[in-house]
């Protein structure tokens, strides 16, 4: 039996830049964190190869499972048939599965984040094949300021992505400019240990994001975030490409009682965030 586990992730800001089609003009900039959640796949040989497919999250959910299945779906087949790749060509197998194969719409972050693990900052450059990405040391507490809660939907609407990546096509997004700009000041803060400014930021950064694709919140997103900074969250934002799923906090942990009270008030619960360093792993028996 062989297993792979390839870890869900949290997008801070520049999510949409990481599109082909924005960043093969405009270079792509993208700050992301793996959490201790995972797609697993399991690949037994009983006469036949069967897969077994399990994941932490709702499909939907914004914390990048589908890439995440993709990713330990490969590594776990590679493992069986022995095939041998780099990260990097795990990497592009994974999007040339997701996004061509599969044809679900969306960027290429997630897979990079999957395949790599930890906290980095990951950048495209115009007329390059592939991203660069730089390691960022975990502030000490970090973790403490961050929350997750589900806002009780997934997102269903796969036009979201579709509609973002034709307004890419035709670089009509100043926004996103911003937003690359915002993920590389935040990453500025994580090396700096300021959580604060970097709450701030993540703020800043949905806004952006609204402004890039809109409808890409919900009312139930809206009244959650709005109860959160009035508790004390200094800044949130929708996971991945939003409309529904997971709402990320940002908030001091003096702030976290009166956050979990707002939220409970509100129908929803506070799920904690676990730092993830590494990337997939594969374990055979």
């Amino acid at each position: 039996m062989i297993t792979a586990k390839a870890p869900l992730r949290i997008s801070f800001a520049g999510g949409g830049s990481d599109i082909p089609e924005w960043y093969s003009n405009h270079g792509g900039c993208v700050l992301s964190m793996t959490i201790r959640r995972f797609a697993t796949v399991t690949a037994t040989v009983n006469g036949c190869l069967k897969i077994e497919v399990k994941s932490d999250c709702p499909p939907g959910s914004g914390l990048g499972g589908s890439s995440a299945v993709c990713v330990a779906m490969i590594a776990a087949t590679d493992a069986r048939f022995g095939i041998e790749r780099t990260q990097r060509q795990l990497v592009e197998s994974a999007v040339a599965l997701e996004r061509g194969h599969l044809r679900v719409a969306g960027g290429e972050q997630d897979q990079y984040s999957a395949v790599w693990g930890g906290l980095n900052l990951y950048e495209w450059k115009p007329g390059v094949i592939g991203a660069g990405h730089q390691e960022i040391l975990m502030p000490a507490g970090f973790c403490d300021w961050l929350h997750l809660v589900f806002t009780g939907k997934a997102r269903t609407d796969a036009g979201i992505q579709r509609r973002l990546t034709e307004r890419c096509s035709i670089g009509d997004v100043a926004a996103l400019n911003r937003t690359m700009l915002v993920a590389r000041e935040m990453a500025a803060c994580l090396k700096d240990q300021d959580i604060g400014w970097f709450g701030s930021l993540l703020h800043d950064a949905w806004e952006h994001k609204k402004e890039a694709s809109p409808g890409c919140s919900t009312p139930r997103a809206d009244e959650l975030y709005q109860a959160a900074r009035e508790a004390g969250a200094i800044g949130g934002k929708l996971c991945g490409a939003g409309g529904g799923g997971y709402l990320l906090l940002c908030c001091p942990p003096d702030k976290a009682v009166e956050l979990k009270w707002a939220m409970e008030r509100r129908d929803a619960i506070c799920e904690p965030v676990i730092y993830e360093p590494d990337g997939v792993k594969v374990e055979q028996q």
